[in-house]
Formats: structure tokens, sequence, C-alpha cells
């Protein structure tokens, strides 16, 4: 038996840049394309100016990728999770560090494909990155030459590489940040990546929300359903912000003449702090979880606690889990008790799209038809869109109690264990 969509509720805010720990005032690293319309005068050894710091009128939009789930086109569209933003420019355009701070990596390294300065970076007014709970990093990736050494300090602005090409031959800048968890302080692995647009200045264009919608409801027998979710966002040239997508199960209770929320079992977290078959997809959660990492402290062994340890590989990789794919279609993620399915995009595409399905979503005990569904997708500032699904119309004022009861992704988890 399958349900088609009944309503679709839109929220939106006027937060602004999101700026938790971070400098609140970066500039992007190749400073507003400074170099496709220069200033006059301007030379590219002056660095990025002042006036295009913090300022979201001077973005380096369009992106090619944005964080989290993909399909990756120089791997014949493949499913692939990535974990920073691409920028598409020419060979040899200049890029800026983003904020002050101490270069890390300058060149080859053996943990990286390609050439790239990282920098560390302290929390505003921390002395160190002890004092800050954990500094963050910027990384700027397949660079064919750079102008800094390791260990050097650098100003907000500074030049400090030229844009070069990746292994596949596309001309662009990967760029991320790292965050440090405050019980693990200097760690700058894969799996401490956050989401670039929580530290760069953006514009979202209310005119063009993001939107989330009930594409397909599937009754799995008893009270479990599949359920499908479509995320897009309009606005992609000044977006691609989104953080998390969750469902929420709800049951009327005759009796007492309100909605239950259903508990489900994936939505807590084992004894080792996973979540396994959640009804939620949070990217930089999700990227924390399953990327695992390998240091002197947290050995790849010891993550044999992971609710996936039996597909773990002898030799340590980031991407076991969060680029595994469906068997029937490489182009769609199979993983955790959810499929995704991000549409195909790049620097030209008007919409940002995305279908995520829950392979087992909990509700009424007598079935899909007495269940309300709430679906929530949520940006890297905690602006949320919402639908309904079902049975929602028996409470007077349940939506709004609902929707304004929604977690928010606005903060991240930045206190959990460490494993």
């Amino acid at each position: 038996m399958k349900y088609v969509i009944t309503l679709l509720v839109v929220l939106t805010s006027t937060a602004g840049v999101f700026a938790g720990g971070y400098d609140d005032s970066v500039n992007w690293p190749l400073c507003g394309r400074i170099s496709e319309s220069p200033p006059v005068n301007w030379q590219v050894t002056a660095g990025c100016p002042v006036d295009r710091q913090g300022s979201a009128a001077y973005s380096d939009y369009p992106l090619s990728s944005t964080f989290g789930p993909r399909q990756k086109a120089s791997a014949g569209y493949h499913y692939d999770y990535h974990r920073g933003i691409d920028i598409p420019t020419a060979i040899n355009t200049p890029v800026f560090a983003v904020s002050a701070g101490r270069v890390v990596i300058a060149g080859e390294h053996s943990a990286y494909s390609d050439p790239l300065v990282q920098i560390e970076h302290r929390r505003p007014g921390a002395s160190s990155c002890r004092a800050g709970g954990g500094c963050y990093y910027s990384n700027y990736m397949h660079l064919a030459s750079w102008v800094v050494a390791s260990g050097a300090q650098v100003n907000k602005g500074d030049l400090i590489a030229y844009t070069g090409v990746s292994a596949s031959g596309f001309s662009h800048l990967h760029f991320e940040v790292r965050d440090a968890n405050p019980a693990d302080l200097y760690s700058r692995w894969q799996r401490d990546a956050v989401h670039p647009l929580r530290v760069l200045p953006y514009s979202r264009n209310q005119s063009n929300p993001m939107t989330v919608a009930f594409s397909e409801v599937q009754s799995l027998g008893g009270n479990a359903m599949q359920v499908s979710l479509r995320i897009e966002q309009a606005a992609a040239a000044e977006r691609l912000d989104l953080a998390k997508v969750s469902v929420r199960a709800y049951r009327w209770l005759a009796s007492a003449g309100e909605y239950q929320e259903v508990t489900q079992p994936g939505n807590s977290p084992d004894d080792s702090g996973f979540y396994a078959h959640p009804t939620f997809l949070d990217f930089e959660q999700n990227n924390f979880d399953f990327s695992h990492k390998d240091s002197a402290s947290y050995p790849w062994a010891s993550f044999a606690n992971c609710p996936y340890a039996e597909d773990h590989p002898a030799a340590y990789t980031a991407n076991i889990h969060l680029d595994a794919q469906d068997p029937a279609d490489t182009s769609v993620g199979h993983f955790n008790g959810q499929y995704i399915a991000p549409d195909q995009f790049n620097a030209y595409s008007s919409v940002y799209g995305l279908t995520l399905s829950f392979a087992s979503v909990l509700g009424d005990d007598q079935g899909p038809s007495l269940t309300c569904l709430v679906a929530e997708a949520s940006d890297v500032s905690g602006q949320q869109v919402f639908a309904e699904w079902g049975d929602c119309g028996r409470e007077t004022g349940f939506e709004a109690a609902a929707l304004a009861e929604a977690p928010s992704a606005a903060v991240r988890n930045k206190g959990k264990k460490v494993r």
C-alpha cells in the first residue's frame, strides 16, 4: 500500500550567518573571485581587501559540489560523501587565508593525493587550542603552487597559494573546515570535517527557500513503513547549506485527546554512542561517527565497537562506510538503513536535489493510515522547513506545537564522547 503527500509546511527565519566558535569575519578563499575582476590598482600580494572580509557580497559562488552526499562526476557519477566544497576556477587563481593562523601543512603530504595548505585557527579570544576547547583548521587543496611554509604565521586575507587541478583533471579549489572535538583537542582527521558554510559568509535568498516533501510512504507490514523524502534548494547558487534531514512519527491517543510521538529505536545511541538505523541524517554527525580515524590515541583497531566493524578492512580507510553504494544503482548511497540519492549537480545547475529514504520508520500499531509523519530539513544555521503526511489533523494546534518542538541543527554536539 502506498500513500502520497498531503501537506507541505515551510518555515523560514532571518537568522544570519552561523558563527559558533569561529572567526565571524572571514573572507572566502578566493576573496570573492577577486582575480576575475580586480579592483583598480589592486595587487595580488596585497591579499584580500578588508572590505571583503566577513561580507556575503564577496562569495566564491557558484560551487560545483557541497558538503555531504553527491554523485562524483570524475568517478562515473558514483555515489560519494564529500567533506568540503568545490569552487571551480581557472588554474593559478590566487588563494587567500580565510582567517589568521599557523600553517600546519604546505605542499605535498602523505595523507593527501594533491598539494595543499592547511592552517590552524584558534577560537576567538583563545590563547591556545587547549584554552579554546580545540582549534579548527582550514584546508585548501589541489594546489598548483604555494607561497607559505609549514610553521609560518599568516594573517586573514594573506596570499597563500594558487589553484591547480585534481587527479580528475578538473581545475578547482577544494576547501574544507575541520573542527577539533574538546575531548580530542588537536584532531584534524576527515571525521572532524564540518560544513564550510558554518564559517564562510553567505546569503540565503528567502524567495527561494529550501523545501522538503514526502515522495512516498510504503507499508512494510504491521507498524513499519519505508519513508522517502525529497529535499530541494532552488537558489542553489546562493545556498547549498543543507545539514540535516529527519522524520518523526506520531500516533493519536483517543483516551488522552492528543498525539504521542512513536519511539524510533535507532534514534537512541548504543553504549558506544553510535546511531544504528536512525530516522535522521545529520551530515556532520554521520561523518564524525562513521569516518573514524587512525591516530596514536585512537587507532583503527579501537573502532571495533562500530556497529559495522565487520566491514572494516585491515588498513584504515575513512570512506568504507559513507561511500557505500546501492549494488543495484551505484549513484545511490546505501548505509545504516538509509538510501541516499543525490541529483547530479555542477556549477551550472539551478536546483540542488536529494531523495532520502529511511528503510524503516515505526508508526501507529494499526498501520500507516493512522500515523502522522513530520519531516524536517535544516540548514547549517538551524533554519528549518517541514512537511506533514498522514493522520495529522485530529488535534487543534498540533502542527504548530510539533514543529516548535523539532530539534534544531544549529549547534553541533562538540562535547560528545570521542571514539
